[in-house]
């Protein structure tokens, strides 16, 4: 059987990586200066996801004994979707030159 420590641990770096990719994400979308429709859909729904990850956060830090590795996966791919969707965002705008509004703080 596995270390539980080891095993929370690893999920609250995956609930972290994948809020975190989520959020560049959503900033990156963000940035943008005209907002067709599509994309404050899309805005939107990042909004939300990150709202619902934040919550797992703290949700997973409160209820250590918990089983939340089915979680794992999940957490893994949503990560990995949302930091891929947002290299393929700014290779693309950098290609078209994309006019897009510098957020304030955005590194």
């Amino acid at each position: 059987m596995a270390d539980p420590i080891s095993l929370f641990s690893g999920l609250v770096a995956l609930v972290t990586f994948a809020l975190k990719s989520s959020t560049l994400l959503y900033d990156t979308v963000r940035s943008y200066r005209s907002h067709p429709k599509n994309v404050r859909e899309l805005k939107d729904e990042l909004e939300a996801l990150a709202g619902v990850l934040w919550a797992l956060s703290e949700t997973v830090e409160q209820n250590k004994a918990t089983d939340f590795t089915a979680l794992k996966l999940p957490l893994f791919r949503c990560g990995n979707a949302c930091k891929e969707f947002d290299e393929v965002i700014a290779k693309c705008s950098s290609h078209s030159g994309l006019e897009r509004a510098f957020a304030t703080g955005r590194s």
